[in-house]
């Protein structure tokens, strides 16, 4: 929900979910956003499910380490596919730490370079 708050506050166009199980994406399409939510998962299955979700643009990635490689992915991802400009802001939200299965835990305003 903050996510979706910050992003119609900042009027950011891009909100990136990254997710394994699928669950934050379909609770963050819920609240409709204006804004896109691009859904990131290591997960074929979930990857394949999340395409029938309102609103969101599934990407299946691989699978990282580390926080920072995370986000570095994220970014790569959505400026390879023009769903993000450089210099734009973007939401990024991600259950840290990286692979544990923890619930939504992080929110960051990243200004894509």
């Amino acid at each position: 929900h903050a996510a979706v708050i910050a992003a119609r506050k900042m009027k950011v166009r891009t909100i990136a979910v990254v997710t394994g199980s699928g669950g934050a994406a379909r609770l963050m399409s819920e609240y409709r956003p204006e804004a896109e939510i691009v859904a990131l998962t290591t997960d074929e299955v979930q990857f394949r499910r999340l395409a029938l979700v309102w609103g969101v643009t599934p990407v299946h990635i691989p699978h990282s380490a580390t926080t920072d490689e995370v986000i570095d992915q994220v970014e790569a991802t959505l400026l390879s596919r023009h769903l993000a400009v450089a210099g734009e802001h973007v939401i990024i939200t991600m259950g840290v730490p990286v692979g544990a299965g923890v619930q939504t835990n992080l929110l960051k305003i990243h200004q894509m370079s």
